[in-house]
């Protein structure tokens, strides 16, 4: 017997979804640190210009 690919796409697109919360997680907890850093290197590329 065979699995129909409407199952297998939809477990497909849930494994994605899976994914993605870990790495959204990150980047919520990463964007002040992220921010911070952007900062620093716009400063810095201002005073070197």
């Amino acid at each position: 017997s065979s699995i129909q690919l409407s199952a297998v796409l939809d477990f497909a697109d849930a494994l994605i979804f899976v994914m993605a919360i870990p790495n959204l997680l990150g980047l919520y907890i990463l964007a002040p640190e992220v921010k911070r850093d952007l900062k620093i290197y716009l400063s810095d590329m201002r005073e070197s210009s």
